[in-house]
């Protein structure tokens, strides 16, 4: 069972934060921590967090330092603490309970993956997929989500498959993809 860190970046979305915050009590994994990495928010985001959630470290970078640096931070901290995988989930998702076994599982079949993604569903409509991985379209230059409106029933499989990128609301990356490649470009703000 990995050491997973689930690191929310937070920049005065209070609500959703804690709303996401509150799915993750769900979690049926035992090996994890979370962590919030506030970008310097002024909306009582990290009071109200400290207050709701002790057990949860808040980085406070004290600065809105974008997505990609905001979450290098917390990458380095959780890596700092023996996190053997990190998982980046957007503050404004509630996830699955079998998030992590679920993650956790498909690195043990498939650990050369790189990173791993979900599918992700419409907020006011959970049944229906706004993405699971993205293709891309040669003929059309463009990037297309897979499952788009969609069901479950409809993805291309039940068990993991490999797409050309994995949608970022909610990444997988384990500590020795980060060794090999290194961290987000702190230039993708």
């Amino acid at each position: 069972m990995l050491k997973i860190s689930i690191i929310i970046l937070n920049w005065n979305g209070k609500e959703d934060t804690l709303e996401c915050l509150a799915s993750l009590q769900h979690i049926n994994y035992s090996n994890f921590n979370i962590i919030v990495a506030d970008n310097g928010s002024n909306d009582d985001s990290v009071a109200t967090i400290h207050r709701t959630y002790t057990d949860i470290f808040i980085l406070e970078n004290g600065a809105n330092l974008g997505f990609a640096e905001g979450n290098n931070r917390a990458i380095r901290y959780a890596l700092d603490q023996d996190a053997q995988a990190v998982v980046l989930l957007n503050n404004d998702t509630i996830v699955d309970g079998n998030l992590l076994q679920a993650f956790n599982d498909a690195y043990a079949v498939l650990p050369n993956a790189g990173i791993l993604g979900t599918a992700s569903y419409y907020y006011d409509n959970p049944k229906v997929i706004w993405a699971a991985g993205g293709m891309w379209d040669s003929a059309t230059l463009d990037l297309r989500h897979i499952g788009l409106g969609k069901t479950e029933d409809d993805l291309p499989s039940k068990q993991p498959y490999e797409v050309d990128y994995a949608v970022g609301c909610a990444l997988f990356v384990h500590k020795d993809v980060i060794s090999k490649i290194g961290l987000m470009e702190p230039l993708f703000f």
